[in-house]
C-alpha cells in the first residue's frame, strides 16, 4: 500500500464517521419535530374539544330557558282557566 492509497482511505473513514454524526443528527432533529408536531397537534384537539364543550353548555341552556318559559306560560294558562 503506497501513501496516496492509504491517506484517501483514512478521508473516506473520516467522510463516513461524519456521514453518520449527519444521519444522527438528523434522526433526533427529526425526532424532535415529530415530538413538537404531535404535542401541537393534541393542545390544537384540546382546544377544539373545550370550544365544542362550551358552545354545548350554551345550547343546553338556551334548551333549559325555553323549557322554563313554556312551563311558566303553561302554568299562567291553567292559573286563568
Amino acid at each position: 500500500m503506497n501513501i496516496t492509497a492509504w491517506a484517501s482511505k483514512d478521508g473516506e473513514d473520516r467522510n463516513a464517521s461524519s456521514l453518520l454524526k449527519t444521519d444522527k443528527q438528523d434522526q433526533l432533529n427529526t425526532t424532535v419535530t415529530e415530538t413538537r408536531a404531535a404535542a401541537w397537534e393534541d393542545a390544537e384537539k384540546a382546544k377544539y374539544l373545550a370550544r365544542f364543550k362550551r358552545e354545548e353548555i350554551k345550547i343546553q341552556v338556551w334548551e333549559n330557558h325555553q323549557q322554563a318559559k313554556i312551563e311558566a306560560e303553561m302554568r299562567k294558562i291553567e292559573y286563568y282557566l
